[in-house]
């Protein structure tokens, strides 16, 4: 079985399995293995030259540790230099949780679907460590919360990627574990179909080998989801402001003031939503048109959902802002995601047709 696809592994301070497992993915029917050494202790340096008589096997090295997303886009530039005509490249983890059957499946995956960027995804039934189940479920549950998609394992290393997008990922932020997770937010961001594959759950010693932080690394991943919403949450901000100001000192009519916060708290957000957010790229009068519906829609629900809890609950006006503005913030992220600044088609060939990057 020929596949025209390269696998891509990033290591750090590999054990003595290594090269065999290197070895099988190289004579499975792949194009090529592309090793990237993330600055592994000078130790190991027999196993990495152990690989070089191996013709299909290419290792890259970074003279000291930079994290694995930096180590994924070393390998990712050499692929694009190098690899030319190729379907794509896989990436799989050095840490003995992927078969070489199950990235052939991830490669075949690909080549079937290349305009996907396909997962392998475990099961996550039993025998998992406490901290890898925790961690793959929380991170889950947030992605499906902020980006609108379901994905049953987020924190996958063995992923098929695209050869178009690969540009693209190049440029995604991130130089550690927090980088796989944007690229998932950069396919909403782009449109980019994502597929799954399902493979075997294998943790070998309680995954001790894996160098994840369970604190330090989550807390980058879920600061990234932080900043995706920041932008809504600072227009809410303003919003209150104003309204708090209009109806402390100028008048107590609830409809006014929600229609003088609206009108600035509105256009900065939709700015900000369109251009960092969601990178919308419609036809801004539509997407303008859907934007400022929705405003109106949203601020007559907040008016009467107010009169009513001020006039029958008695509840204050400022506490009934925060509470039903609180509720509609979640109805509001999730229309404007899937609805106003949802991107319906994939990018063209000719938006990551940019030069190519300098090889590493």
């Amino acid at each position: 079985m020929n596949l025209p696809v390269s696998v891509l592994v990033p290591v750090l301070n590999p054990g003595p399995d290594f090269v065999t497992f290197i070895r099988r993915v190289a004579d499975s029917g792949v194009e090529s293995v592309i090793v990237v050494n993330d600055g592994s202790r000078s130790e190991t340096n027999s196993i990495f030259e152990s690989l070089r008589d191996n013709t299909r096997v290419i290792v890259l090295n970074h003279a000291t540790n930079l994290g694995k997303g930096r180590a994924l886009k070393t390998g990712i530039n050499y692929f694009l230099q190098t690899r030319k005509g190729q379907v794509g490249l896989v990436t799989a983890d050095a840490d003995g949780q992927h078969t070489v059957k199950d990235i052939c499946a991830v490669a075949s995956a690909l080549v079937a679907k290349p305009s996907s960027l396909i997962i392998g995804s475990r099961t996550f039934k039993t025998g998992i460590p406490m901290r890898s189940l925790i961690g793959n479920q929380i991170t889950k549950l947030v992605y499906a919360t902020i980006v609108g998609k379901k994905i049953s394992d987020t924190q996958s290393g063995l992923r098929g990627l695209p050869s178009r997008f690969l540009v693209q990922f190049m440029k995604t932020a991130g130089e550690a574990y927090e980088y796989e997770m944007n690229i998932l937010i950069q396919c909403k961001v782009l449109g980019i179909s994502i597929a799954e594959v399902p493979i075997d759950t294998i943790y070998i010693e309680g995954n001790r080998s894996s160098h994840f932080n369970p604190l330090l690394d989550s807390m980058k991943i879920y600061f990234l989801f932080l900043r995706f919403a920041f932008s809504s949450l600072s227009a809410s901000m303003v919003d209150f402001i104003i309204f708090a100001f209009v109806f402390e000192f100028i008048t107590t009519n609830i409809l006014t003031c929600l229609i003088a916060a609206r009108t600035v708290a509105s256009a900065c957000n939709f700015l900000v939503n369109r251009k960092f957010v969601f990178h919308a790229k419609g036809p801004g009068a539509l997407v303008l048109l859907k934007y400022y519906s929705l405003v109106v829609v949203l601020m007559s629900v907040a008016y009467l959902l107010m009169n009513e809890m001020v006039a029958r609950l008695q509840t204050p006006v400022l506490a009934s802002k925060v509470i039903v503005e609180s509720i509609l913030f979640l109805i509001s992220f999730t229309i404007q995601r899937d609805f106003i600044f949802n991107r319906t088609t994939p990018i063209e060939d000719d938006e990551v047709a940019v030069e190519s990057p300098a090889v590493t």
